[in-house]
């Protein structure tokens, strides 16, 4: 799926290039500017298709930097297109060319069991200057079936101190009379290709890290796809404190491994990227649809088909059932606002304590409204309007009424543990609803394509509607 330049990611990219002319700017340095200034959630593939797919628009010039093609002209440059050129002129990306051993024909848009799975071992150190490779290990993937590996030791250039030997059992004996890493780089950009990459926690720790070291040692960047099974993680397993590759491996039910060797565990992680990938198929159509858009342009799951059905023992909650309470003197407008009223069910519960207060009435049957009729409405509510059980029981009382899901998507983690009290509240009164947390506070949810890239966590109530937000939005006409 090919961004436009006319994308807010578009934009946002011209912008940056507008302002750094004539310098330009990487493509990591790109990246760099989105994550920091709009929490950027895509790969770095995707901005490079972005630059290589406009070249009225965008235009490389020397070391692989871009610059404003309409900047690049008004300066008396000449923008061209062509398979090779002399500095300055825009080349569009070839792809690497892969024998029939190395990967099957491209399937596009597919994800096609074709992956590298890799892991690496470090120095323990504060800064990613001191975190220096001590062992590489990667495993390639044709077709779901493994058909090459790589494995070596690398020569960090200086003794293994003890925290380091004592986690990984690496010893500078092991490594003495290994490679350095300027001797292995080469060796596993060969191995991976142009493959997607599966790392765990790779986002934050070991692609940032290969990557300082090819700047290190003068090499290119390496801009493979990135498939992070921390995030995957995340999704299925939302309220997990700790979510390392032992714990998920744990959580998953497979075997236990000996942890922090690349070796051992660049092998459980295939395992464990296989029964995540299994889990993935499990779950509704929209989360599924969810997971392939954040990680265009490979489809990880089959978001059309019904989910598959996993053994009890696997299954990360029990299927929703029809309950038998009447709840039809709540479900309108009416019955909502006599939720809040004095009297009601929500004096009772609270005693003493309970305040009146209309305009949490109010929003409360404005809810009910959007449910009801299909609308959407933007409500701007001071703090003290009680803005959380305000949309809570219309919410509430429309999944038991209905036997729809609702969503709820909180910004923060305050926010997602006041709505979980609220829920467990609403519980304690009689109301049979259930819920469960399907991302976590660091998961990164993606919109469509070419919106911002937002940080979200959703709530589900018991359906095809999601509140935005925390509700501090303004009411139109």
């Amino acid at each position: 799926m090919q961004l436009s330049h006319q994308s807010p990611l578009g934009r946002k990219i011209s912008e940056y290039l507008q302002k750094t002319h004539p310098t330009g700017l990487t493509v990591s340095e790109v990246y760099d500017r989105l994550v920091a200034d709009t929490h950027y959630g895509g790969t770095k593939q995707m901005i490079v298709d972005l630059l290589a797919g406009h070249p009225d628009v965008y235009a490389k010039g020397p070391g692989g930097r871009w610059l404003d093609a309409t900047l690049v002209a008004a300066d008396g440059g000449r923008v061209h297109v062509q398979d090779e050129g002399p500095p300055g002129t825009v080349t569009p990306p070839q792809e690497q060319p892969a024998s029939a051993e190395d990967r099957p024909p491209q399937r596009p848009g597919r994800f096609q069991d074709c992956y590298v799975v890799f892991d690496l071992e470090t120095l323990v150190a504060e800064t990613m200057e001191q975190r220096r490779i001590i062992e590489i290990s990667a495993l390639k993937f044709v077709d779901g079936k493994e058909v090459d590996s790589l494995q070596t030791f690398v020569n960090p250039g200086q003794e293994i101190d003890p925290v380091t030997e004592n986690r990984t059992h690496i010893s500078s004996i092991q490594v003495a009379d290994r490679p350095p890493i300027e001797a292995i780089l080469p060796q596993f950009v060969a191995f991976i290709g142009d493959l997607p990459l599966v790392a765990h926690n790779g986002r934050g720790f070991d692609l940032p890290i290969l990557n300082h070291w090819c700047r290190f040692h003068g090499f290119p960047e390496i801009t493979n796809n990135l498939l992070d099974t921390l995030d995957l993680s995340l999704i299925l397993f939302p309220t997990e404190p700790i979510l390392n590759l032992s714990r998920v491996n744990e959580l998953l039910g497979l075997a236990p491994f000996p942890a922090h060797r690349a070796e051992a565990d660049v092998a459980a992680l295939a395992e464990i990227f296989r029964h995540l990938l299994q889990r993935m198929a499990a779950q509704p159509s929209d989360v599924r649809k969810a997971i392939n858009a954040f990680y265009v342009p490979f489809v990880l799951c089959d978001d059309t088909a019904e989910p598959i059905s996993l053994s009890p023992a696997s299954r990360l909650e029990t299927p929703l059932t029809p309950h038998q309470m009447d709840f039809t003197p709540y479900a309108s407008a009416k019955g909502v606002r006599s939720i809040f009223a004095p009297g009601g069910i929500l004096a009772e519960r609270l005693g003493p304590g309970y305040e009146d207060r209309p305009s949490q009435t109010d929003m409360a049957e404005l809810t009910w409204l959007a449910f009801a009729n299909d609308q959407y409405w933007l409500i701007e509510a001071p703090t003290g309007t009680g803005k959380t059980n305000a949309y809570l029981f219309p919410s509430i009382v429309w999944a038991l009424t209905t036997g729809q899901r609702v969503f709820i998507s909180a910004h923060t983690r305050q926010l997602q543990d006041q709505i979980r009290q609220a829920i467990e509240a609403a519980q304690g009164m009689g109301f049979p609803v259930r819920y469960a947390v399907l991302k976590g506070a660091r998961t990164t949810f993606a919109g469509p394509a070419g919106s911002v890239w937002w940080k979200r966590r959703l709530i589900r109530c018991s359906g095809p509607f999601c509140w935005p937000g925390d509700t501090k939005l303004r009411r139109e006409p």
